[in-house]
């Protein structure tokens, strides 16, 4: 007879998939199989482990299959990466699984449902977002399925697309009608079968999730709510939605005609590539944020820097942050008054712990541009780390007098705090008045709660 330890080991080993990733949590469930939190043996990295039902087998299989070809062939900061795949047999059962990194911060969907965003928050998402779509587009594969439910967040505001199962190359003659109606664009659920996937399907979900996020309103939804679901349908193939003013006056009316144009139900009339959608959203997301560039400086970015700067963040992405600091190198030396520039060797120095050459690259970003609230946050940090309190404090206390309604500087603060209370001995009344303002400015940016 096993004894109970016996029992327990055998148990623990049928959480161990493929050997390789022990399932620690269940973190979402759905019709084809269940999401699980994974800790990754080889490596000691938390994952996560997609488990899709045996009973789906022939159809599941081809649906990873065609994820992982798709996935395969691109590599972008703002799509799902997929680590395997394969098959898993537990006990009697067998199970099909895919491996990704781990999102912890849930879908956009979720994160809506508990959080309203701005407009800045709101298109720093979606230009992410666009980023990818246009490299997606660029190498031939349309993604049918963009919606809030399939952009993936971390607790530390990174942002990807993920489910790729019925994207389709462009290139190809024929393919089924698929998406979620009330994301997909009129042409994409008219027929079954149409000729090449057209990039306008993406530029329609994505303009429907941005009018989603803006004003907190689906337009597909609201009708079916109000008129009934063939009320919807209809209105959705003979109809313009409300511009996203209709239901937020603070958003600007120009903004509002750049996602009716993305919305368009005639295909001819919407924007027809992607990179023209990030060309038009751009410059209101720069308006609304206080790290804006002057058109001017866009425009010579645009010209000259764009490859150096997309070559930056292949090598962030890619963790070849030396590499990444020696082009910063070269993109300041030849663009000298380009605060774009210098911020982004500042944050490359900051991950390479050179604080006071972050220190040197935010200064030059904040004589270019005095209100630029993000680099007076890293620049107080880097002071922070150099134990510099007084610099860090003036800092951190200008950022909050320019933008009292973002957290950032409050984080920062509240770790000014911490690191000057840690270096005094515990339960002195100095230490005490630092863990007394240190919980001040914790407790604010937690309820804050921004992007």
């Amino acid at each position: 007879m096993r004894n109970t330890r016996e029992e327990q080991e055998d148990s623990s080993y049928d959480n161990i998939v493929a050997g390789k990733y022990a399932l620690q949590k269940r973190i979402g469930i759905g019709g084809h199989g269940e999401v699980f939190q994974a800790y990754a043996l080889e490596t000691g990295v938390l994952v996560a482990v997609k488990l899709f039902y045996c009973h789906l087998h022939n159809e599941i299989v081809r649906y990873i299959h065609k994820e992982f070809k798709v996935l395969e062939k691109l590599s972008h900061p703002h799509i799902l990466k997929i680590f395997s795949c394969g098959r898993w047999k537990r006990g009697d059962s067998f199970f099909f699984y895919l491996v990704t990194p781990l999102m912890d911060g849930g879908n956009l969907a979720e994160y809506m449902q508990k959080n309203s965003l701005d407009v800045n928050q709101s298109l720093e998402i979606i230009l992410k977002i666009a980023s990818a779509l246009a490299y997606m587009h660029k190498n031939h594969f349309v993604h049918r399925d963009v919606k809030p439910q399939n952009i993936l967040l971390d607790k530390e505001g990174n942002v990807v697309l993920s489910d790729f199962g019925i994207a389709s190359q462009i290139d190809n003659t024929h393919t089924i009608a698929a998406g979620t109606m009330e994301y997909c664009s009129p042409e994409q659920m008219e027929t079954l079968l149409y000729s090449v996937p057209d990039v306008r399907l993406d530029v329609y979900s994505l303009g429907i999730t941005l009018y989603e996020m803006l004003c907190g309103v689906n337009p597909y939804r609201q009708i079916a709510k109000t008129r009934g679901e063939a009320a919807a349908i209809q209105f959705k193939y003979t109809q313009e939605y409300p511009l996203v003013d209709t239901y937020n006056s603070k958003i600007p009316h120009d903004l509002a005609l750049v996602v009716a144009k993305m919305i368009m139900k005639n295909p001819e009339m919407r924007y027809n590539n992607m990179q023209n959608v990030i060309d038009e959203l751009q410059p209101f997301y720069e308006n609304t944020c206080l790290d804006d560039y002057s058109k001017e400086e866009i425009s010579i970015i645009s010209v000259k820097c764009t490859k150096m700067l997309a070559q930056v963040d292949e090598c962030i992405h890619h963790k070849q942050l030396l590499k990444a600091e020696t082009i910063c190198n070269v993109l300041v030396k030849e663009n000298p008054l380009s605060s774009r520039c210098w911020k982004k060797l500042g944050k490359i120095c900051l991950q390479l712990k050179n604080f006071q050459k972050a220190v040197e690259s935010f200064s030059k970003v904040l004589f270019l541009r005095a209100d630029s609230y993000s680099s007076l946050c890293y620049r107080g940090y880097a002071y922070i780390m150099l134990n510099n309190f007084d610099a860090a404090k003036k800092d951190l206390e200008k950022a909050e007098k320019l933008y009292p309604n973002r957290g950032e500087s409050l984080f920062y603060h509240a770790m000014l705090h911490r690191t000057k209370a840690d270096l005094l001995e515990k339960n002195t009344k100095k230490y005490n008045k630092e863990v007394e303002k240190f919980n001040l400015y914790w407790k604010r940016y937690k309820s804050i709660q921004k992007w």
